[in-house]
């Protein structure tokens, strides 16, 4: 008798574990599956905000070169030197506000999604957990796919770069232009008499 209920009880024990360890499966199998389903997406939408990324940071870069021409410039022409030709500080001006016009704001980069792993666990709750956590951030992914904009176009500011670099060129040649007029520097002078072939020797002098 005490032998047979020990038998019963093996096999009693022996469901239990088996329902036991078909439900973590189960549980487990389920997570996994979610979890797969989740950086599936996850992984595409990564993809496609690579390349949306990609072209913002092109923006930004492209931006960076050009205020690093308009801040030079800028800075020159905020100093208001007198010039030979007045003119080229007008031109410059207008050079620097008609580059910052062209000027486009750099699109905010989209952060990626992490990819998740199943984590082990022989506990049921906790694998529901998981499975309930990458249903939730995999609906957050699809909803998030809708929302990516399309490719920034990179905009070419050579010309604008060009004309602020020729006009800031131009009106400081003017504003030394007008400095040689002026009060020349000794090497100018100096150097503008050594063309006079009548002229054999040159000489600086003082006061003294």
């Amino acid at each position: 008798m005490v032998k047979k209920a020990i038998v019963i009880a093996a096999v009693i024990a022996a469901v239990v574990l088996a329902v036991f360890y078909y439900n973590i499966h189960t549980a487990r199998t389920a997570a996994s599956g979610s979890i797969d389903a989740y950086n599936e997406l996850a992984r595409s939408y990564n993809e496609k905000i690579e390349k949306y990324n990609a072209a913002a940071s092109s923006i930004a870069a492209a931006n960076e070169e050009l205020q690093g021409v308009l801040n030079e410039a800028g800075s020159l022409a905020d100093q208001n030197k007198k010039a030979y030709e007045p003119r080229t500080l007008e031109k410059l001006q207008k050079a620097i506000k008609t580059a910052e016009g062209r000027l486009v704001e750099a699109p905010v980069q989209f952060d990626p999604f992490e990819m998740r792993e199943l984590q082990s666990s022989f506990n049921k709750s906790d694998l529901e957990i998981q499975k309930m956590e990458a249903d939730v951030a995999a609906t957050g992914v699809e909803e998030a796919m809708t929302k990516i904009p399309e490719i920034p176009a990179v905009p070419d500011y050579s010309e604008q770069i060009k004309a602020v670099q020729d006009a800031q060129k131009s009106y400081e040649n003017s504003v030394q232009k007008l400095a040689n007029v002026t009060a020349p520097p000794d090497d100018f002078v100096s150097g503008r008499l050594k063309r006079i072939s009548t002229i054999v020797e040159t000489g600086a002098v003082t006061k003294e």
